[in-house]
């Protein structure tokens, strides 16, 4: 379980990550405005998932593509990676600092995401 309370599953390092480096594809099959039961049916073979129902969107990800499930720990002392376009593609890479075993990883997911739920912004 993530860190954070109340945040799900959370992503953790399986092995140290150097800095900079590359760590996983940000990426996955989008679905939009189905019910989490169709959802459920269209997962299949797939390892993760991540559904917001407050946006009735999923992504569907696999062992390479498990981005969209690392959470933001709305502290950017916190972050320890980012998402980078390269080559056509978002991918997840660390940041300056070596991510060690067992760590949860963290990106921003930035202000706009979360004046989505924020009731104050």
């Amino acid at each position: 379980m993530s860190t954070i309370p109340d945040a799900g599953f959370g992503v953790f390092a399986t092995r140290t990550i150097k800095p900079w480096a590359y760590i996983c594809k940000y990426g996955g099959k989008i679905v939009r405005d189905t019910s989490e039961e169709d959802l459920a049916k269209i997962i299949g073979e797939a390892d993760a998932v991540y559904y917001s129902p407050m946006y009735n969107t999923g992504v569907i990800g696999s062992k390479t593509t498990y981005g969209p499930m690392i959470n933001d720990p709305r502290d950017e002392s916190k972050e320890n990676c980012r998402i980078e376009y390269f080559k056509n593609k978002f991918r997840v890479i660390a940041l300056e600092t070596e991510i060690e075993p067992d760590e949860e990883l963290f990106l921003t997911y930035g202000e706009d995401y979360w004046r989505r739920f924020d009731k104050d912004s």
